[in-house]
């Protein structure tokens, strides 16, 4: 095992992002290759339907709670305006997809077949 920083560089093309609030520790990976970028977010967001209209909205599985806010407003805002592709956890099928700035709030467009 192999420990390593937030902000590190682990393989080309694939960087370690701090995430806090979730859990001690929790990260998001950025995998980046030409313009394109895929984040895996983890448990940044745990409820789309509910947090991507409430960003500021944790669960109890959060163990900081303005941390994770703090974090899940941070990444959707980065999202939304660079169009990264996104991969989660708790995202509705297939997982994978973008998030669109509509207004004050964000909306979820999966991946098509």
């Amino acid at each position: 095992m192999k420990t390593f920083q937030a902000g590190s560089s682990l393989l080309e093309g694939i960087t370690a992002l701090a995430s806090p609030g979730h859990t001690l520790g929790h990260t998001h990976y950025r995998l980046s290759s030409g313009t394109e970028t895929l984040l895996f977010i983890g448990d940044g967001i745990h409820s789309a339907p509910i947090q991507l209209r409430e960003p500021c909205l944790s669960t109890y599985f959060d163990r900081d709670t303005m941390a994770a806010a703090i974090q899940r407003k941070k990444l959707l805002e980065q999202a939304a305006t660079h169009h990264y592709l996104i991969a989660g956890a708790h995202l509705d099928f297939p997982g994978m997809g973008y998030i669109r700035k509509k207004g004050k709030l964000y909306e979820w467009v999966p991946l098509k077949k």
